[in-house]
């Protein structure tokens, strides 16, 4: 998932306004559905592909647009689950 994530960002993360707005509609789409598994399977993966651009020394700043536009289009009380690993990531 991390590889998809990362191809996703480019689309998804910074580009013409048009290629922004299909991805991130189709991105919201597929994590809104009625189970939190893919919202927090996208959460847990984009924490290793984080941490993987910042040890690679990679421009980290598409996956942070489109991480941040997640974060504030869904509901962060679907992530209060322990399965979600961001506070006990190392």
């Amino acid at each position: 998932m991390e590889a998809l994530l990362t191809g996703l960002a480019s689309s998804a993360g910074v580009g013409a306004e048009s290629l922004l707005q299909a991805s991130r509609a189709a991105l919201i789409d597929t994590l809104a559905s009625p189970s939190t598994t893919i919202l927090t399977r996208f959460m847990n993966s984009s924490v290793g592909v984080l941490e993987g651009q910042i040890a690679r020394g990679v421009d980290t700043q598409p996956f942070l647009e489109l991480l941040a536009f997640v974060m504030e289009t869904m509901p962060s009380q679907e992530l209060v689950d322990e399965s979600f690993r961001y506070a006990t990531h190392e």
